[in-house]
């Protein structure tokens, strides 16, 4: 019994290599979902400070206490800081993405070149085995020419 040929053991490899392939695709689909959602948690945030200052200006022209006015201002204040951590936050989710995208490019690249690889030894194999196949021909006509 032959054994199998080179570009068919490679297969199992390739199939490892897909795997692989697929789940670093699927952790940096979560790692964009993860940055959407920070991100989204951003622009709420600068949407509530916004509002907050726009009542805040509305109540100036109006009556306030200074006690109101103080309260609206460290509010405030404590959105900007929220704004602040929120940005650290999608930086380092950022790179995060970036680590994952840059693994999942490099598993991508290995599987393909696997590919590449198997491609050129099934190629390699078709020729060896049109030869084989020519060698018999020519043995079988140099037999019936004698």
């Amino acid at each position: 019994m032959a054994s199998p040929k080179r570009s068919q053991r490679l297969q199992i490899v390739l199939q490892l290599a897909q795997q692989k392939e697929e789940a670093a695709q699927q952790e940096l689909l979560q790692a964009h979902t993860r940055l959407q959602r920070e991100q989204d948690k951003l622009v709420q945030l600068q949407q509530y400070q916004a509002e907050y200052v726009d009542n805040l200006k509305a109540q100036t022209g109006r009556q306030m206490s200074a006690l109101q006015y103080q309260t609206m201002t460290q509010f405030i204040s404590r959105l900007s800081v929220a704004i602040s951590e929120q940005r650290r936050q999608i930086q380092m989710v950022g790179m995060a993405v970036e680590r994952v995208e840059a693994k999942w490019r490099e598993l991508y690249q290995k599987r393909q070149k696997m590919g590449e690889l198997i491609e050129r030894y099934k190629m390699e194999e078709a020729r060896e085995q049109d030869l084989r196949e020519q060698n018999l021909l020519d043995e079988a006509s140099l037999q019936i020419a004698m």
